[in-house]
């Protein structure tokens, strides 16, 4: 279990520092601790230590976050040099490269277990989804296959880790050329319902069909262009926006015509989308809610 732990702090060191270069089990970066031009910090997956002759600060990994987060009162120098790659944007293959994308999403898969990577999907209530939605890990990003019927992977989307998130900004991403593609997690579901349901977010998605419920969204996540998309979806659609999104659900509706329907769900602190009910414990209530506003609109 320590060795999870560490590694998980030697990926935040990478996202947090600057001028970052791997070297197998070691980095090499910025040193955070005098202005410096050239990495000349070393870091593992236990300890630092700065190999300039004007600095030679060491120490434990654990304070090394701390210091790089503000939560000592050690100075932090911020040099100009950045890493070679946008964290926002990790290396992944473009939109065209299906076999690619295969490989990641198993790769992936395969390193959430590994190295125990679920802790953040776990908080968001979605740990049963990891196995059958072959949610992954892949630096410091979830991965998520957009699947067709057939298992085959045509997409992907990548939910940005809290640590990723706060370091670049930037919550999701998607292989460059990607073209809006409907996200069923489960198909099984999905086809044999006699009616379904479009949300407006990727956890939102998966919350639903862990509550035994057939869902999907729109890849990459904007429902704009969702008449080419659910066109062949010829079963009343039940879209359920979030807090923040209700007036664009009503307006796509009568593109829809007979199919569309919007069901509002109550919002209150602390619940703004439908992850936030399975996130406090509501999923039950979250069920009945949606059962009940379909009924009500039919």
């Amino acid at each position: 279990m320590l060795c999870d732990v560490t590694s998980s702090e030697l990926a935040q060191a990478k996202i947090l520092l600057n001028g970052v270069e791997p070297h197998g089990d070691y980095i090499a970066a910025c040193c955070p601790f005098h202005l410096d031009e050239s990495p000349s910090l070393l870091v593992n997956e236990r300890r630092f230590k700065c190999l300039s002759t004007t600095c030679q600060k060491k120490g434990n990994i654990g304070f090394l976050l701390r210091a790089l987060r503000g939560e000592t009162e050690t100075k932090i120098f911020r040099t100009k040099r950045r890493r070679r790659r946008n964290p926002a944007k990790p290396d992944i293959p473009f939109a065209e490269d299906l076999e690619g994308l295969e490989k990641l999403a198993m790769d992936a898969h395969v390193e959430m277990h590994r190295w125990g990577y679920d802790h953040y999907i776990g908080q968001r209530g979605l740990k049963d989804r990891i196995n059958p939605q072959r949610l992954g890990w892949y630096e410091g990003w979830i991965t998520i296959p957009v699947c067709n019927p057939k298992h085959d992977v045509v997409g992907m989307a990548l939910r940005a880790s809290p640590a990723v998130a706060e370091a670049t900004g930037e919550r999701f991403t998607t292989p460059a050329g990607t073209k809006p593609l409907l996200y069923v997690p489960d198909w099984t579901l999905w086809n044999a319902a006699e009616a379904v349901f479009v949300v407006f977010g990727w956890f939102d998605t998966l919350t639903l069909v862990d509550l035994g419920l057939p869902a999907a969204t729109v890849q990459p996540g904007d429902l704009a262009p969702h008449g080419r998309v659910l066109e062949d979806v010829r079963k009343p659609i039940y879209l359920v926006p979030d807090s923040k999104a209700t007036e664009h659900a009503h307006s796509i509706t009568a593109d829809l015509g007979w199919r569309g329907h919007v069901i509002e769900l109550p919002w209150s602190t602390g619940l703004s989308d439908c992850n936030d009910y399975l996130m406090n414990g509501l999923g039950d209530l979250l069920r009945i809610l949606l059962l009940e506003g379909m009924n009500g609109a039919a």
